[in-house]
């Protein structure tokens, strides 16, 4: 298995997850 494209995998959905809680609090 290749353990960079897992990290990079991880790291787009921690920028997705930033993303979308920025989106909530600007909602608030």
């Amino acid at each position: 298995r290749d353990t960079l494209e897992w990290e990079s995998l991880v790291d787009n959905v921690g920028e997705a997850a930033k993303k979308r809680l920025q989106q909530t609090n600007d909602q608030l």
